[in-house]
C-alpha cells in the first residue's frame, strides 16, 4: 500500500506542475528549463560562497568548511519546506478520505514525506554539490559526497516535520490561523534578507575568527562537527552522523504517526460570534463581488503571501527607507556625481519589479476552482466580475506603491520631471500587470487544483505572469544603464514606457470587454 500511495503522490505532484492534456509536454519543458535555471543560478552563488571559504584549509579547519556546508544545506531545505510540510501532512484535502480507508496512518505519512524528502534533496544538493565541487578530492571523497547528498536531507526533513507538527498543534483550534502563518513567513523572509545582507561580513568573520567559529560549531552543533569530520575522511564520524540522523528520522515518524489522526481530523471551526439583530443595508453587485475577492485574498495564507508579497515588500522597503534616510541621502549625493537621475531610475525599476510580484489577478479565476459554477450562476455580467478582480488587485497593490513613492520623493528629492516619472511609471506598470494577469489567467485557468498552492504558485498563468513581469522590468532597465540616460533623455524614455504600458493595459481591458465574455462563458 505504501508503494501505491507513493506512486500516486508523485503522480499528483508532477501533474500539479505540468498539468494535463495538450499543454502537458510544453509545461514540462517550461518547468524543466526553469528548474535548470534556478539550479545554475543558485548553485553558482553557493559555489562562489564556498570558493571564498577555501582558505579555511590553510588554518587546518577543513572540517569546518564542510560543517558550514551541512548547516547551510540544512537551513535552506528547512526554510523552503517547513510550511509545505504543514500543508502536505495536516492540511491536505484528502486526509479525511484516506483515513476512512483501511490504510495505516504511517502509510499516508510515508507517501507524503517522500515528496517532502525529494524537495529537501533538491534544495540540499543546491548547496552541497557546489561546495564539494569547489573543494575537490579523491574517489573516496566523491563517495562520501554521494552519501551526504542522499542522507543529509533526512535531517532538515526531521526539523520541518517537527515544526510542521508544532504549527499543526498550535493552529488546529486557532481562530486567526492565516495571520499566524503570515507572521511566521514574514519572520523567515526577514531572517533570509538579513543573512543575505550580512553574507560578506559573515565570510570575513569566519575567515578571521575561524578557531572561535569552530569551537562554537563543535560545542553547540556537534552533529555538524561529526559531518564535517566525516567529509574530510573520517568514515567513523560520518557513519555516526548518518546513524544519528536515521534514528532521529525514525523517532519523528513514530511521533507523527501517533498524533497524525488527532491533528488531521480535529474540526477547524472553533470560534463563533454571538448573533445580534441589526439592520442590514443592501449593497451593489460590484461591492459584493469586490468584498468576495478581498475576503478570499485575506482568508488564504497561501494566496496572501504569494500574491501580495510585493505589496508587503514595498511597505517594508518604505519603512527601511525612512529609518535609513540619512545613509540613503548620502549615497544619493555620491551617485549624483555620476548621474543626478541614477537613484530615481533605480527606484523606478525596483518599484516596477515589486509591482510585478503583486499578482492577484493571475490566479483570481483559478482560485474559483470547482466552485466556478456558483459565480457563473449569479445575475452579474462577466464585465462586473472582471472589474471586481481588477479592483481587488489595485486595492492591494496601489496603496503600498503610493506610500513608497511618497517616501522616495521625500528622501531622494529628485527633479520635478523625474519625480513625476517615479510615480507614473510604476503606477502604469501596476495597472498593466493587473489587466495582463487577468487576461493570462482567463486564457490559462487552472480549475482542477487540489490545494490552493497549485492555483497560486504552480499554474501556467502564474509562471507566465511572474517571468513576464521580470522580463519587462529587465527590458525597461537595460537601455537606462547601457546608454547612461539622464536628464531630458531619461524623462523622455520613461514617458515613452508609461505610454506603452498604458496602451498595453488599454488593449487588455478592451479584450476583456469583448473577447473575455466569450472566454468566460466557455470555462
Amino acid at each position: 500500500m505504501l508503494k501505491t500511495l507513493c506512486a500516486i503522490r508523485l503522480r499528483l505532484f508532477f501533474d500539479a506542475l505540468t498539468g494535463s492534456g495538450r499543454r502537458r509536454k510544453s509545461m514540462g519543458v517550461l518547468y524543466g528549463a526553469l528548474l535548470i535555471y534556478c539550479v545554475v543560478v543558485f548553485g553558482g552563488l553557493f559555489g562562489m560562497l564556498f570558493w571564498a571559504l577555501r582558505p579555511l584549509s590553510d588554518a587546518g579547519l577543513d572540517w569546518l568548511y564542510f560543517a558550514l556546508a551541512g548547516i547551510l544545506a540544512t537551513g535552506l531545505a528547512f526554510a523552503g519546506s517547513v510550511f509545505m510540510t504543514q500543508q502536505q501532512l495536516y492540511d491536505a484535502q484528502d486526509n479525511q478520505l484516506l483515513l476512512s480507508l483501511p490504510i495505516s496512518p504511517m502509510a499516508v505519512l510515508g507517501s507524503r514525506m517522500l515528496v517532502l524528502y525529494l524537495y529537501d534533496l533538491v534544495l540540499g544538493a543546491i548547496v552541497l554539490v557546489p561546495a564539494t565541487l569547489a573543494w575537490g578530492g579523491e574517489a573516496g571523497f566523491w563517495v562520501r559526497t554521494g552519501l551526504s547528498v542522499i542522507l543529509l536531507p533526512l535531517f532538515p526533513l526531521c526539523l520541518s516535520c517537527f515544526f510542521g507538527w508544532l504549527i499543526g498543534l498550535l493552529t488546529v483550534r486557532m481562530r486567526y490561523k492565516n495571520l499566524f502563518s503570515v507572521i511566521l513567513t514574514v519572520l523567515f523572509l526577514g531572517a533570509y534578507f538579513l543573512l543575505y545582507a550580512k553574507a560578506n561580513a559573515a565570510i570575513q568573520a569566519i575567515l578571521t575568527n575561524g578557531q572561535a567559529v569552530a569551537e562554537t560549531v563543535e560545542g553547540v552543533l556537534h552533529a555538524f562537527y561529526l559531518f564535517g569530520r566525516g567529509m574530510t575522511g573520517e568514515w567513523g564520524q560520518l557513519l555516526l552522523f548518518f546513524l544519528e540522523t536515521v534514528l532521529l528520522f525514525a523517532l519523528v515518524c513514530w511521533v507523527l504517526s501517533r498524533t497524525f489522526i488527532r491533528i488531521a481530523t480535529t474540526p477547524r471551526r472553533v470560534a463563533r460570534r454571538a448573533w445580534h439583530l441589526s439592520e442590514v443595508q443592501a449593497g451593489t453587485a460590484e461591492s459584493a463581488l469586490l468584498k468576495k475577492e478581498l475576503g478570499r485574498f485575506f482568508g488564504s495564507s497561501v494566496y496572501l503571501l504569494n500574491a501580495g508579497i510585493g505589496a508587503l515588500m514595498m511597505l517594508i522597503g518604505a519603512a527601511a527607507l525612512v529609518v535609513k534616510r540619512g545613509d540613503v541621502a548620502q549615497a544619493a549625493v555620491q551617485l549624483a556625481r555620476l548621474s543626478p537621475d541614477l537613484m530615481p531610475m533605480f527606484a523606478i525599476l525596483i518599484l516596477c519589479f515589486l509591482c510585478g510580484m503583486v499578482d492577484l489577478t493571475t490566479s483570481s479565476i483559478s482560485m474559483e476552482g470547482k466552485n466556478l459554477w456558483v459565480l457563473k450562476s449569479l445575475p452579474v455580467t462577466p464585465g462586473q466580475i472582471f472589474r471586481a478582480k481588477l479592483r481587488a488587485h489595485l486595492l492591494i497593490g496601489l496603496p503600498p506603491l503610493l506610500i513608497s513613492d511618497a517616501v522616495i520623493l521625500w528622501v531622494l528629492r529628485p527633479a520635478v520631471a523625474m519625480g513625476i516619472m517615479v510615480v507614473l511609471v510604476p503606477v502604469a506598470f501596476a495597472v498593466c500587470s493587473a489587466a495582463a494577469g487577468l487576461v493570462v489567467n482567463l486564457r490559462l485557468p487552472k480549475l482542477d487544483w487540489d490545494s490552493e498552492a497549485q492555483a497560486v504558485k504552480q499554474s501556467a498563468a502564474s509562471m507566465i505572469s511572474i517571468l513576464g513581469g521580470m522580463g519587462v522590468t529587465a527590458l525597461l532597465a537595460f537601455p537606462c544603464f547601457v546608454f547612461s540616460m539622464a536628464g531630458t533623455a531619461a524623462v523622455v524614455y520613461f514617458s515613452a514606457w508609461t505610454a506603452v504600458l498604458a496602451l498595453a493595459a488599454a488593449l487588455c481591458l478592451r479584450w476583456l470587454d469583448r473577447g473575455g465574455a466569450a472566454r468566460w462563458a466557455a470555462l
